[in-house]
């Protein structure tokens, strides 16, 4: 519900009046007032300035008064010769307002401006231009679609209606579903606020063309069964609306939809009203919803959760947003709870703008960025554990000597064992803290080591990061092509063989099955990649690491757009590298594989073979991949001297 018309009802029930303000037309005004975007077409009223003052225009000549009413605050108007009359109003927020005219006492629409549902009626609305408006504006990019459905309820006997926003690439791949989430509206308006006044089509729109959200549908239904008087918001029943919403509209649009119909893959949010529906009916329903957006709605902290174990295994996303004129300070003190429990949460405060449109177009942008993200996890995982697969020949699996400096790290960076180590008291499948060795029991230290490191210390201190690593020293990248690997080992000389067994034979698919197992845990974030030595002049090693890479994508079900490779280059030519012509087959991989990187291995030292990295090489170059990773999760950091590719 719009703050300016909370102040206008508390003006009738508390005073029976409303403010008059004199009018602003002065010589201080700024005579650069331009039609509205919001006006029917070819009126050229209202109209706003650059002050943001809206100067409505109503030919009356037969009236005795004319009032601007702008959320409750009324502004004079003067009539002409003509008996036209003109009007200004005080400097408003940028974003969206209610509007209406007030003429000898009767409260009309202004003719002059399209109608929205809002204070229960279909009524007239002014944007005031804001100066982040760019994430809501009308572009060329691909653009979804808006329907309307019919749908019968059973449990109030009405066909009721929904809009369903799908994303442009709906109607291409018919194979393709989608995450839903369903969003509600404030009280005193229904289903078209979200699209006409909130222009949530056009930021998904947006957004997917940046890459910055996951396409999803979105639902808008009426958050109603009953009419509440004005005032009696506090008799509303959620139940007859939960009802309507969990067990008739959910099925419908799963029924007519290409939807994934699981809870990871459901989520609900919505704003004032709509938080509070959201709020009660997602904790009433947590085998039904995943991720939960309230929106000046209220919020959720750990004191509120009976049940906090079944919270944390369900619940993938709290996130919680207001205006800055609004009550910001109860966000901070909730999410933190939710944080130190150990679930993801978030929060965002709108600046300089109150219980508005503004806020809530604001607080869509940012948690449609994040809901979704983690739509692969398994609903048991914890998303701020960070997980990355690593795999390779012997530098990755740790050529460099352990030294004594090596042997505390952080408990926040821990390693999967995907071997058993009974000198470490190490079993397969389970984690530990991130000691190395990191691949098998008799390795060194690697890249892997201080990769896992430096990401651990650039990051919140509520993430943390885990590191699976299966590599097999001296393999050529043929052992790792999941479909013909068998080639490959009937022509490995016995000693690689040894190695390979200690994988079941098959190191891709052993690393696949580790990279589950690690999937229970948490997310996986990106795949690390040292490989090459053994496949000098292989101009063919771009494309097989690529279908390597799509093998993983599919088999672990991942997002390729949201799982990044970083590859690093062999001991480099400045150290007299061995290997150091393949850096430039290399080097070819990102024009192959998008969402691939190429980490320079330059100054990184070697152990006097020329091959293999020594522990002080090891420590920079795996430095170097953190970096990259660091930067690809939009974290700043301060990048290594030899950058990545």
């Amino acid at each position: 519900m719009n703050q300016r018309f909370v102040k206008r009802v508390s003006a009738i029930v508390i005073t029976g009046i409303l403010c008059l303000v004199p009018g602003y037309i002065s010589a201080a005004t700024v005579e650069d007032f331009q039609p509205a975007s919001t006006n029917q077409p070819a009126r050229q009223y209202p109209q706003v300035n650059s002050e943001r003052r809206v100067r409505a225009r109503i030919e009356a000549p037969q009236a005795r008064s004319v009032l601007l009413d702008i959320g409750g605050v009324r502004y004079p108007m003067t009539k002409d010769s003509d008996g036209v009359w003109t009007g200004d109003s005080e400097p408003q927020d940028e974003g969206f307002h209610y509007y209406q005219l007030v003429i000898d006492g009767a409260q009309v629409p202004d003719p002059g401006s399209k109608f929205f549902f809002g204070a229960n009626r279909w009524g007239s609305g002014v944007e005031i231009p804001a100066h982040d408006q760019d994430f809501y504006a009308l572009k060329d990019v691909p653009h979804g679609h808006v329907r309307k459905v019919l749908f019968h309820s059973k449990s109030t006997d009405t066909i009721r209606r929904a809009f369903v926003y799908t994303p442009p690439d709906y109607d291409n791949d018919l194979s393709k579903r989608y995450p839903v989430l369903y969003l509600q509206h404030g009280w005193g308006e229904d289903e078209t606020g979200w699209s006409n006044q909130g222009h949530v089509n056009l930021i998904m729109d947006n957004l997917l063309a940046e890459g910055k959200a996951k396409p999803f549908i979105i639902v808008m239904t009426y958050g109603m069964t009953n009419e509440i008087r004005f005032g009696g918001i506090r008799e509303f029943n959620i139940r007859p609306f939960q009802t309507v919403l969990v067990n008739e509209l959910i099925p419908y649009i799963d029924a007519n939809f290409r939807t994934r119909s699981d809870q990871p893959h459901r989520a609900m949010a919505g704003l004032s009203m709509g938080g509070m529906e959201t709020r009660l009916i997602t904790m009433n329903n947590l085998d039904m919803f995943s991720h939960i957006g309230l929106f000046s709605g209220g919020t959720i902290s750990a004191s509120d959760i009976t049940d906090m174990d079944a919270f944390k295994q369900k619940i993938k996303l709290v996130f919680a947003s207001c205006g800055s004129r609004e009550n910001p300070g109860r966000l901070k003190p909730a999410v933190d709870s939710l944080q130190q429990a150990g679930i993801n949460a978030a929060s965002y405060v709108s600046p300089d703008t109150a219980h508005e449109w503004q806020t809530w177009r604001r607080s869509f942008y940012q948690f449609a960025q994040l809901v979704f993200q983690d739509a692969s996890v398994p609903a048991a995982a914890d998303p701020n554990f960070y997980i990355f697969l690593c795999f390779g020949q012997s530098n990755m699996d740790g050529a460099g000597r352990i030294e004594e400096q090596d042997k505390t790290v952080d408990e926040r960076f821990q390693v999967l064992a995907t071997l058993d180590d009974s000198e470490r008291d190490r079993k397969k499948g389970h984690w530990y803290p991130a000691v190395p060795p990191l691949c098998r029991p008799t390795g060194g230290l690697g890249p892997a080591d201080y990769f896992g490191r430096t990401l651990a210390a650039g990051l919140p201190e509520h993430i943390r990061v885990g590191v699976v690593n299966v590599a097999v020293p001296g393999c050529k990248i043929e052992l790792f092509e999941k479909d013909t690997y068998q080639a490959y080992t009937e022509t490995a000389p016995p000693w690689m063989i040894d190695f390979i067994n200690e994988y079941g034979g098959n190191p891709y698919q052993y690393l696949v099955d580790m990279a589950k197992v690690a999937q229970q845990s948490g997310v996986i974030k990106g795949i690390l990649l040292h490989q090459g030595e053994s496949n000098p002049n292989d101009q063919e090693w771009p494309n097989k690491v690529k279908g390597i890479y799509d093998n993983l994508i599919k088999d672990l079900a991942l997002e390729p757009d949201e799982v990044p490779l970083l590859a690093g280059e062999t001991v480099n030519a400045d150290q007299e590298g061995v290997c150091a012509g393949m850096n430039e087959i290399i080097a070819e991989l990102p024009k192959t594989l998008a969402n691939s990187y190429v980490i320079s291995s330059a100054g990184c030292t070697h152990k006097g073979d020329r091959l293999h990295f020594n522990s002080a090489g090891c420590r920079e170059f795996g430095k170097r991949y953190a970096e990259k990773m660091l930067s690809l999760l939009g974290y700043e950091i301060a990048v290594s001297d030899a950058s990545a590719r």
